[in-house]
């Protein structure tokens, strides 16, 4: 009897040695490479893989990574403390620990958005990803910096850390990188932008290309399953590949490339 076994086929967005470290990372994690004779084993490492992932996003799945270069800036950033003495942000956090999960995503949302803007970081060298604290006391804050405020903050209102993702995406209408904010509620995904209050539809696949997720219990890469990779090519990837695979990279963060690569396994 003939066993169907995941296939995963994977564009990848991002720093091509990032990319190359982590998965060796997560190998050599994972003890000695699999018998490539034996399908029970792919399976296994596949399996170890996928689990504990990030929601699909914008037509994507994801597959866990050992480690990459934004860990540090991530875990500094993330673990840091919340302001103190801040009575607006005291009384926005009490209203938010009444509310539906959904409800407190909204008003997290709309409430950084309105106290912190875009603005790029000043700072070229040795940059570190911004904070709730830092983005209150400034007044602005980059793309990743607004998104970890976002999170911070509902932390502190009671959601979960490991139910919200930073995902790092390339946004095809400006053609650039961004940040967003995924939140997870049971089966509903809450995808926070800083261009707008509304959440972001987590099946639009016309505008952003989540490229890497960092969240509590680890990091991921994203990626097409095989069965929807060989329907055609990712929207827009022609756009974004005419735009220069080294262009916008965030300071810190490498350049920018295609990369192709598979995870397959196969079974009788």
């Amino acid at each position: 009897m003939r066993r169907r076994r995941e296939r995963l086929a994977f564009i990848v967005v991002g720093g091509v040695f990032a990319v190359a470290a982590a998965l060796a990372a997560t190998a050599a994690a994972a003890g000695p490479a699999p018998d490539p004779a034996d399908p029970a084993a792919l399976d296994a490492l596949i399996d170890s893989l996928l689990a504990s992932r990030p929601p699909d996003l914008f037509g994507l799945t994801t597959v866990r990574l050992g480690s990459t270069v934004y860990d540090e800036v991530w875990r500094e950033a993330a673990s840091s403390p919340m302001p103190e003495g801040d009575a607006d942000l005291d009384a926005a956090v009490s209203a938010m620990r009444t509310l539906s999960v959904r409800d407190r995503v909204l008003a997290a949302n709309a409430w950084v958005n309105a106290r912190i803007r875009y603005a790029p970081d000043p700072v070229l060298t040795n940059h570190h990803w911004g904070t709730l604290a830092k983005g209150l006391a400034e007044g602005r804050g980059e793309r990743e910096d607004i998104a970890i405020a976002k999170l911070q903050l509902l932390a502190a209102a009671g959601v979960p850390r490991r139910d919200m993702f930073l995902v790092l995406v390339r946004d095809w209408a400006e053609v650039k990188d961004d940040a967003v904010l995924a939140v997870r509620d049971g089966d509903e995904v809450y995808v926070l932008g800083s261009r707008q209050d509304a959440p972001i539809d987590p099946a639009r696949t016309e505008r952003y290309f989540p490229t890497f997720a960092l969240g509590s219990d680890g990091a991921w890469i994203f990626g097409r399953r095989r069965a929807d990779a060989v329907r055609g090519p990712f929207p827009n990837l022609s756009a974004f590949n005419a735009s220069g695979s080294d262009a916008s990279a965030p300071r810190g963060r490498g350049s920018t490339a295609v990369v192709g690569g598979a995870f397959t396994s196969e079974g009788r």
